[in-house]
């Protein structure tokens, strides 16, 4: 399987196999990055050339090898047949010239008889004298049969520099790459899975054929223990401070920029891009930060508890000095438990309502937690409370019940601050805890009596109506009690009187760009609301009158009333005006009208604008709708009186 697709790159190696059994020496460098299968690629040219009659050398250099001295040409004198190879001489012997040719004539010798394949895993690892003596073989030997196979991680250089170097200058001189693999050939590779689980193994494993591997080991194909094992094994792999920089990519996540890393981790900036170039090669990144959740949660969890904290509070630090958003910062802050800076409390609310905002309640419930664990302001905290039970109550009302327990102590004792009192109402509202709301409405009453709605007064500063949502109480919207006016509207009063029946009708006219007149106080058109009016405050009520002493300047029911003023009060013992009939009367407030006043709909037919009354039955109500409401196209009202509003004009 990790040879898949690795046809062109095999027959290359076979033809250089080839050329070394007609007398042709060759060089092979296979590079290519961790995981992607070089060492898997080295063995199937080693089977290959072991079938073709060739005598094949292995070797191999390791980290823990590398500082000794001839310990990758012990390994290739050993593979060899008995008393083929003499052993290498020791050290300083073995660093001479003479050593070096010894061993080079030897394996011309050992070439007479059979083509000689030498095939050495992980270069860059081995140590320094091996490689001088190897370069010295492929330099004096261009004519015999001979063929040296290396491989080499990306990114990664062995103790001797000059090694790549010299190793180009040869002209029988050959490199291999190993890519990764790309979707198509995960989905050729796995032909009976679906296209979507494919891609999915895919986005999880770069393509790097140890990761899929892993992968398609674990149960379900998730990532599990294996795909945990075989990240840290191409992080090992990497070079020695790659693990350390992989730790503070992983902190650091989209932020993980080659300056950052070498900031957060004290090394070069130079150190860091290639580490994040050597993990971007082996597939485990995925723009900055790492490839899969997995992938960073195993970085992760191999570190200290104390280290890991301490990490998390330096990048929480470096996000807020680098102009960060808040939600990052937060996502630091939470990592790391830490609350001390002055700005986190703020930064931990700002983010858990940009949380809130984007539909993850979870994160911003966890956020409040850790915002509400670490205020040390009573008054504060049990605001984070309510804050808290607000958020617990889209997913756990059981949670925002255990969250409410502080404030509502606080508020019992005194404690809470007024400003908290609206969120607590609402809260509790939503909870269904009606009376509790209720009360705490009651008290939000100032030292004069004035409601938090009522209309400011010079000098004060307009703020969120603490009601807002709360309109619907019956004890708040009685009508004893003072009116919302609606968005700084003044309140208007309700002439006592008898509460006829009403009905809604929408037919009194209103006009959406010029104020309302007013009706004049010794109209008999005004007519007090019914026990059964609706709560907003508005709607205003028609009644029907026998007789008006006074006709207003500009009588709002008449038909075809040009809006000039009476001439003159009609004569004693006539009726009054068509504008005050008996089933046209029509009694607006007494007080002004509102400079602009709120657009008017027909609570009958929602979508028209009300038109003049021009109805026979009695006592209709105006469908006056809130004032935030914005009307559609304006149109007649076609809505009929009601069977309660004909009986009631009948029995009229």
């Amino acid at each position: 399987m990790v040879l898949f697709r690795r046809a062109e790159e095999l027959s290359l190696a076979h033809a250089q196999i080839e050329g070394c059994a007609e007398g042709n020496a060759g060089l092979l460098l296979i590079e290519a990055a961790v995981g992607c299968g070089k060492s898997e690629f080295l063995e199937t040219v080693a089977g290959h050339a072991r079938s073709r009659g060739c005598v094949v050398l292995r070797g191999m250099g390791t980290a823990a090898e590398k500082g000794d001295p001839l310990g990758v040409l012990r390994q290739l004198t050993a593979d060899a047949p008995a008393g083929a190879l003499a052993h290498p001489p020791q050290a300083p012997e073995a660093g001479r010239v003479e050593a070096m040719q010894a061993f080079a004539l030897s394996v011309r010798e050992l070439s007479a008889a059979a083509p000689v394949v030498i095939c050495v895993d992980d270069l860059h690892h081995a140590d320094e004298l091996s490689t001088r003596h190897l370069l010295h073989l492929a330099r004096g030997s261009r004519q015999a049969r001979i063929l040296l196979v290396f491989t080499e991680s990306l990114h990664e250089r062995g103790a001797d520099p000059l090694l790549r170097t010299e190793l180009l200058r040869l002209p029988h001189f050959l490199r291999l790459r190993l890519e990764r693999l790309r979707p198509e050939a995960v989905r050729a590779m796995l032909p009976d899975r679906a296209e979507t689980e494919t891609d999915r193994l895919y986005q999880a494993s770069g393509g790097n054929p140890l990761l899929l591997r892993a992968l398609l080991q674990d149960p379900s194909a998730r990532p599990g223990d294996a795909y945990t094992q075989a990240v840290l094994t191409c992080l090992h792999r990497c070079g020695a401070v790659t693990p350390e920089l992989a730790e503070a990519i992983a902190a650091l996540g989209a932020l993980a920029s080659p300056a950052h890393i070498a900031r957060l981790s004290g090394t070069t900036e130079t150190a860091a891009a290639r580490a994040a170039a050597a993990l971007d090669a082996a597939g485990l990144l995925d723009g900055p930060g790492l490839r899969h959740p997995a992938a960073r949660a195993a970085v992760l969890d191999r570190m200290d508890p104390a280290a890991r904290s301490e990490l998390h509070r330096r990048c929480a630090l470096l996000a807020r000095a680098c102009g960060a958003p808040d939600t990052e910062v937060a996502r630091q802050l939470l990592a790391a438990r830490h609350t001390a800076e002055d700005w986190a409390l703020p930064v931990l609310r700002s983010a858990a309502d940009q949380y809130l905002a984007d539909g993850a309640p979870d994160r911003a419930a966890a956020l409040l937690r850790l915002a509400h664990e670490a205020c040390p302001d009573d008054a504060r905290r049990a605001d984070i409370g309510i804050r808290l039970a607000a958020v617990a109550a889209r997913t756990d009302p059981a949670a925002a019940e255990r969250h409410l327990l502080e404030p509502l102590a606080a508020l019992a004792e005194g404690r809470l601050e007024p400003r908290a009192f609206g969120p607590l109402a609402r809260v509790l509202a939503a909870q269904g805890r009606i009376d509790e709301s209720a009360a705490v409405l009651e008290r939000m009453a100032g030292p004069d009596g004035r409601r938090p709605a009522a209309p400011l007064r010079p000098g004060e500063v307009p703020g969120d109506d603490p009601l807002d949502g709360l309109s619907a109480f019956p004890q708040w919207a009685a009508p004893d009690r003072t009116a919302l006016p609606g968005r700084g509207a003044p309140s208007r009063a309700v002439p006592p009187g008898p509460s006829p029946t009403r009905r809604p009708c929408g037919r009194c006219p209103r006009s959406r760009r010029r104020p309302r007149p007013p009706t004049p106080p010794n109209c008999s058109c005004a007519a007090p609301p019914s026990p059964k009016a609706p709560s907003n405050p508005w709607y205003r009520p028609c009644a029907p009158s026998s007789t008006c002493t006074e006709r207003p300047a500009r009588c709002p029911g008449a038909r075809g009333s040009s809006g000039r003023p009476a001439s003159a009060a009609p004569p004693a013992g006539r009726p009054s005006s068509p504008g005050c009939s008996p089933r046209r009367g029509c009694a607006w407030a007494t007080s002004p009208a509102p400079r602009k006043p709120p657009k008017e709909r027909c609570a009958r037919s929602p979508s028209a604008v009300a038109a003049p009354c021009s109805a026979a039955s009695p006592a209709p109500w105006c469908g006056r709708t809130r004032p935030w409401a914005a009307p559609r196209r304006p149109r007649p009202c076609s809505a009929g009186p009601s069977p309660t509003g004909r009986a009631a004009a009948s029995t009229a």
